[in-house]
């Protein structure tokens, strides 16, 4: 994934908010990088793996997302209805973006 890479050579402080899907492969190639959920083990409960599938649909209350405004750093599918909201939100600038991913620095 070329994002990641990006990630790598242009390191950011986080902490990284995510995809659900993508916390596995984040954790084992940038190990340095702490993930926001790890999608191969229920490690988090169903009512956060609920959450993180609401706010990367664009659910209404994305807004108060406490795991994303925390989120310093976001790496997100680019088809994604969060991805389209944070490149319309003035508080994250696009900092990255391919076929694939999209990724985002909070100002």
């Amino acid at each position: 994934m070329r994002a990641i890479n990006f990630l790598r050579e242009h390191p950011q402080p986080g902490p990284l908010y995510h995809t659900f899907g993508w916390g596995g492969f984040i954790a084992w190639y940038m190990s340095e990088q702490p993930v926001a959920i790890d999608g191969r083990t229920d490690l988090y409960g169903d009512e956060i793996d609920y959450r993180f599938y609401q706010t990367e649909n664009g659910d209404r209350s994305w807004v108060d997302d406490p795991y994303l405004n925390e989120a310093r750093l976001v790496l997100l599918p680019s088809h994604t209805r969060l991805a389209s909201l944070l490149n319309a939100d003035s508080r994250f600038n696009l900092t990255y973006q391919d076929e694939l991913a999209m990724v985002f620095v909070k100002k």
